[in-house]
């Protein structure tokens, strides 16, 4: 009770507020993990306080944890570091191609037009488009955001996540996201002293990817029915 008071002024509103009712709900006689609401700290901080609560190892606990998060907030760093210039550029372009279309191809053809010339074929798709675009544009964004509800209704059913999940794991950022992740989370578990299919258990559900959470429960279960981790792993397939 007393580290939460000491730490309490370090934080503002919410997250302050949430400090203050760990607290108390220590001084009430829970334990640390029951103290801590749903939603305040990641799955893996909660199932690790757990372990360390079990085991009487908070403080190698926290140790671990604060060492793990450190190496994650870094690489999220590096990652976003070396995706701000492609995004920026990216943005920049679409921008710049929107205008063109939107406002200069336009110009020029009724200029070739006044002329008495003739538009090529292509020019002429894109100056329709583009007239298009002009006229509808307030209909296509609507259309864009009803879509985009559609999706995000769809993905609250899980075989729909899955099956999104699973392609996403296709690409290969994702495969590395998640090697990166599977590693520090299996070194945290193990660090703190935590039987093989224990820190599987504890780990799998930090990755939020259902398919990846099912092949690592499929590892689990080898592993408890006595084959090696190696076999388990090779047996997933998504270690390959």
């Amino acid at each position: 009770q007393k580290s939460f008071k000491v730490i309490e002024p370090q934080f503002k509103g919410k997250k302050r507020k949430a400090i203050e009712n760990i607290g108390a709900n220590l001084n009430s006689g829970y334990s640390l993990y029951d103290s801590v609401e749903d939603g305040v700290l990641p799955k893996l901080a909660k199932s690790m306080i757990l372990v360390g609560e079990e085991s009487s190892s908070l403080t190698e606990i926290f140790m671990e944890l604060s060492k793990y998060y450190k190496d994650k907030d870094n690489f999220k760093k590096k990652f976003r570091n070396a995706m701000t210039y492609p995004v920026i550029l990216l943005l920049i372009t679409v921008f710049v191609v929107q205008f063109l279309i939107i406002y200069v191809l336009p110009t020029f053809a009724d200029i070739l037009t006044e002329l008495g010339g003739e538009l090529p074929a292509l020019t002429q798709s894109l100056v329709r488009f583009s007239q298009f675009l002009v006229k509808y544009n307030l209909y296509i964004l609507l259309g864009i955001l009803i879509l985009a509800l559609i999706i995000m209704a769809l993905l609250r059913i899980r075989s729909v996540r899955y099956r999104v999940d699973r392609f996403k794991f296709k690409f290969e950022m994702a495969k590395r996201n998640f090697y990166y992740r599977f590693t520090n989370t299996m070194s945290l578990s193990l660090n703190s002293k935590l039987p093989l299919q224990r820190a599987f258990e504890v780990s799998k559900g930090v990755y939020e990817n259902l398919y990846v959470e099912e092949k690592l429960e499929q590892v689990r279960e080898n592993i408890v029915e006595g084959m090696t981790l190696s076999h388990a792993l090779e047996e997933s397939q998504i270690f390959t």
